[in-house]
Formats: structure tokens, C-alpha cells, sequence
């Protein structure tokens, strides 16, 4: 079974071409996102479940639990190759419409095995996520702290008064931010320079060059 994320933020005639590229076989969606489905159900070609996380009396919906329970007790029949598809996740669609890009398991992998060196945690370090899921900087630098025998604090929304308090109070030992939201924590939250960050020891940050005052004054302000 190979999970295509959607960003929930396209419009639904924008998952349509999404659902139908990939050719996916079920649509697993939470409550907030059953009415948008429903809206473009003509248009998806494949799909033939339509699995509803957390809400139990949705028509045309299975609900996940039932759906997990009705599973039979016996162990797959499949063997996943080191070769075998993992994931297809989606460009952004810039300059047209988005294109699948599949990864492997041998992809995953290697890049959890690149990383470790630089960013090595005992088993139980805990690791904020913010970024969302749908994203290649979330999805795979999560499998850094997984491999790891981490723990994983995840974010469905970025606001930054709460990651801030998330830093400072929840034992947070590493994160992987964007710039932007690095940014935003230094503006945006009042109390940002007070707190203390006892059990931060990394933070790391990608997906677009980040402003050398932003820069230096995380340093100073995350310690």
C-alpha cells in the first residue's frame, strides 16, 4: 500500500487530478474534509473505499475503526522489496500540473542513514514536527527520530505561540523548521526570549535560505 498525501490546502478539483494520477484505490479523510470529497466524488476514477477518520455516521463513509476491524487476524501475504514503492508525493505544480514522484524503500532509508550521523538521539529524545505530512520535510525527517527509538510530537497546524510553548515545555530535543516559521516564532510570540529551551539541542531548518539576522538572532533567543 503506497500513501499519496494531499495538501489540504488545494481546492478539491485540485485533489481530483491528484487521486486520479496516482490511480489510488481509497480515500482516507478526517471530518473537516468529508463534505469537499463528496463534492468532486464524480470525478475520481479509482477510487472504490472511501474511509473516514473520526467520524463514525458520515453516508458513503466507512469508518476507520470498523474499517481496521473488519481486517482479517492473518499476517500479509505481500514481501516488500527494498526496491518497492514507499510513498508518491506531489510537486508543488509551479509550472503546471503537479507530478507524482515515487520513492523507495531503499530511498527512505538511505536518507534516514545520511542523516543520523549529524542528527543522533538516544532512544525516547522527542521530536516536535511542524511542517505538514504532506511534505517531504516533514514525512521522511520524521523516520530520523522513528529509527531512533524517538518520539514523535506532531503539529497539525503551525502557530507559533504554540510551538514556542511546545519548545520550552514539553521536553523537546530536536526539530526541523522552514525559515519562515523560524522567523515568525522570533516576531510573533511575545515571550519568545524568556523562556528557557532546557532540552532543545537542535534545530534544524531548510527549504529556503534563511536571513542572517533571523539566523543569528535564533541562536541567541533558542540558546
Amino acid at each position: 500500500m503506497v500513501p499519496v498525501p494531499l495538501n489540504y490546502r488545494l481546492a478539491p478539483h485540485e485533489w481530483s487530478f491528484i487521486i486520479n494520477d496516482s490511480q489510488a484505490k481509497m480515500v482516507l479523510a478526517s471530518p473537516e474534509y468529508l463534505e469537499a470529497v463528496d463534492g468532486v466524488r464524480p470525478e475520481l476514477e479509482t477510487v472504490s473505499h472511501y474511509v473516514s477518520v473520526g467520524a463514525t455516521d458520515s453516508p458513503g463513509w466507512t469508518d476507520f475503526h470498523a474499517w481496521v476491524g473488519a481486517q482479517p487476524d492473518s499476517a500479509p501475504s505481500e514481501y516488500i522489496e527494498a526496491s518497492d514503492d514507499i510513498i508518491q508525493m506531489y510537486t508543488s505544480g509551479t509550472t503546471g500540473l503537479p507530478k507524482g514522484v515515487v520513492l523507495t524503500h531503499n530511498s527512505l532509508t538511505a536518507n534516514v542513514a545520511q542523516c543520523i550521523p549529524e542528527i543522533t538521539m538516544p532512544p525516547g529524545h522527542r521530536m516536535l514536527v511542524v511542517a505538514p505530512l504532506y511534505h517531504i520535510a516533514a514525512s521522511f525527517t520524521s523516520f530520523i527520530g522513528v529509527r531512533q527509538g524517538g518520539c514523535l510530537i506532531i503539529h497539525e497546524y503551525f502557530n507559533p505561540v504554540e510551538v514556542v510553548r511546545t519548545m520550552d515545555e514539553d521536553k523537546i530535543n530536536w526539530t526541523i523548521l522552514v525559515p519562515a516559521i523560524v522567523q515568525a516564532c522570533l516576531v510573533a510570540v511575545p515571550d519568545v526570549a524568556q523562556r528557557e529551551y532546557a532540552d532543545l539541542e537542535i534545530m534544524a531548518y531548510g527549504g529556503s535560505p534563511i536571513a542572517e539576522e533571523t539566523l543569528a538572532k535564533g541562536l541567541e533567543v533558542f540558546k
